[in-house]
């Protein structure tokens, strides 16, 4: 059978939220709910695989090679104004 699911109202999740996700980080699950319907769950994220140093190399000069050969170029000039321009 599935994980046990406590319910909680909308209301009272927003009050306690920072207390809900410290047990949601530890494993607790939460159906919440609007008017006796469940409307969400809160539930904990799935752990996403970093990456190491070379995996991340490789895959950037994957795109790199896949980006040349659509014709584009970018060069430091272009990667400095698209990251100011972010900032705005």
């Amino acid at each position: 059978m599935g994980v046990p699911m406590r319910e909680i109202g909308a209301f009272a999740a927003k009050t306690h939220l920072s207390h809900l996700l410290d047990q949601v980080r530890h494993g607790e699950t939460f159906a919440i709910t609007k008017h006796g319907q469940v409307i969400a769950f809160l539930v904990p994220a799935e752990a996403k695989p970093k990456l190491d140093f070379d995996e991340a190399i490789a895959g950037i000069m994957a795109l790199r090679k896949k980006i040349t050969k659509r014709g584009a170029k970018l060069t430091l000039k272009d990667i400095q104004k698209f990251k100011e321009t972010g900032r705005k």
